[in-house]
């Protein structure tokens, strides 16, 4: 048996709702669908019809955000990321702001609290990602009020950053250097993960300071950006 679907000859009843109020202001729908069929196994002109009825409803969308899908890349395991999505209400009425809540363990949270949005007025919303485990996030914020509905679409990526040091031991010996001399090593840092990684390197110890006020080691940088499968070289100063 073949199904064939015919939707240019469609029969539709609109009802308006409330046309005045927009509080309740709607649109339902009645659609009725003709859809044709035959037996294969008969002739072509044996078709059959029938008929299938459709009911659907519409109501005026006033919460409208700025940003219908926000992708936030690719994020390190255990860090936090932010992105503020604004929402404006384009209708004639206050919209009191509600959430569905998101997933306890999806990656993302709003931070802030939802507010009542006057016509016209525009409120941000802080979205959080924090990713728990190196996987592929995705979830739906569904934003709400008596009246009508807005979706974002939120997307992530949490990875797990990791780069070796040369030399392996970790340890630059630079010896007995005379005083106002200074001496120049080199360490590399590898970034063998597939994504870029910030880093910034920082003294967890001073020690003795000098008579001029210098600080005991400089590095050259001191922070950036190595690469996906490359390397970066830093120049310590002592």
């Amino acid at each position: 048996m073949t199904l064939c679907k015919n939707f240019e000859n469609l029969e539709v009843n609109k009802l308006d709702f409330f046309p005045d109020d927009q509080r309740k202001k709607a649109q339902h729908y009645d659609w009725l669908i003709p859809l044709f069929f035959r037996d294969t196994s008969k002739p072509v002109n044996e078709i059959k019809k029938t008929f299938l009825e459709v009911r659907t409803i519409t109501v005026t969308r006033t919460l409208i955000p700025q940003e219908e899908v926000v992708d936030f890349g690719e994020v390190p395991v255990a860090f936090r990321k932010t992105h503020e999505i604004l929402i404006k209400n384009i209708g004639e009425i206050e919209q009191p702001l509600k959430m569905e809540a998101l997933p306890l363990y999806g990656g993302f949270a709003v931070l802030n609290a939802r507010r009542t949005l006057q016509p016209g007025e525009t409120k941000p919303i802080l979205v959080e990602f924090n990713p728990f485990t190196q996987q592929i996030y995705e979830e739906k914020l569904k934003l709400f009020s008596d009246t009508t509905v807005a979706s974002v679409t939120l997307k992530g990526i949490g990875v797990r950053p990791e780069v070796r040091i040369e030399p392996h031991d970790g340890l630059l010996y630079f010896a007995n250097i005379l005083v106002n001399e200074y001496a120049e090593k080199e360490l590399e840092i590898k970034n063998v993960s597939n994504f870029p990684v910030k880093f910034s390197l920082d003294k967890l110890v001073e020690g003795i300071v000098n008579k001029k006020g210098l600080n005991n080691f400089t590095f050259i940088p001191s922070e950036g950006v190595v690469a996906s499968s490359s390397s970066l070289k830093i120049k310590v100063i002592f």
